[in-house]
């Protein structure tokens, strides 16, 4: 799975439906596999929630911009993430989902539609 972690493939593409289908299934289930679930889904939630936020606010911003005033803002979400797993409430490999380089608007919008499908394979135990 830190495979498929480390280097998300968030270019428009035919891998898409991997990516939002067997990737995000095999995530969900390490995420919630064992004992302790590596991150619980409303942890989760609250991590889609910013790259939501990240989105809308993007959809309005020209290429420099969003380089300049989004991409900056979803590093802070590896820091974030890191500060979950120092918490306890979530693991190395959250921290790697936020280690991806996000380039431009539709990396972002896949990004997102990526956590959907993985909270879509995650149910609450």
């Amino acid at each position: 799975m830190a495979v498929i972690l480390d280097k998300l493939n968030l270019k428009n593409s035919e891998n898409l439906s991997k990516l939002f289908g067997e990737d995000a299934q095999e995530v969900a289930k390490q995420f919630n596999d064992g004992n302790r679930p590596e991150i619980s889904t409303t942890q989760f939630r609250k991590f889609y929630e910013k790259v939501s936020s990240l989105l809308e606010e993007a959809e309005s911003l020209n290429n420099d911009e969003f380089k300049t005033i989004i991409a900056p803002q979803f590093v802070i979400l590896k820091s974030k993430s890191n500060y979950a797993k120092e918490r306890k409430v979530a693991s190395e490999n959250v921290v790697k989902l936020f280690s991806n380089k996000i380039s431009n608007v539709e990396e972002l919008k896949n990004f997102k539609l990526f956590m959907e499908s993985v909270i879509g394979y995650m149910p609450k135990k």
